[in-house]
């Protein structure tokens, strides 16, 4: 699937990031871009609109909140939740953290600051 077809959530406390990549998914004309805050917000919009990909920071106020959504959206029964791709992004990235993302069941795993032009050959990949 383009990135012309997707509807992304971004899930970050950080305004600048999800701004960033707001504004970087309106260029790479991204069908529709959807921000929560926290996981118990980015568990009620996938649960509530149509998201194609999920992009989520891991600290976030609740601690490891990008890994416990993960597992959230790994669990969840309905096929068009619990398949969706997933990017786990960490200012704190290491062996253990990628090694928690994937066993928890992100696709990929980027470290914050990254370079767009690396988050778009993940988002291209997957």
């Amino acid at each position: 699937m383009e990135i012309e077809d997707r509807v992304f959530l971004v899930v970050d406390d950080d305004e600048m990031i999800c701004n960033l990549l707001q504004e970087f998914f309106h260029i790479w004309r991204a069908k529709k871009i959807v921000i929560a805050e926290n996981r118990q917000r980015a568990e009620g919009k996938i649960n509530n609109e149509v998201v194609d990909f999920v992009i989520t920071d891991n600290d976030m106020p609740s601690s490891n909140d990008g890994l416990e959504l993960i597992k959230a959206i790994r669990a969840n029964p309905d096929i068009g939740i619990n398949s969706l791709p997933i990017i786990l992004m960490s200012g704190k990235l290491d062996d253990d953290l990628i090694q928690a993302a994937i066993s928890a069941g992100a696709n990929d795993t980027v470290a914050k600051p990254f370079k767009l032009v690396e988050l778009k050959k993940m988002i291209d990949k997957l």
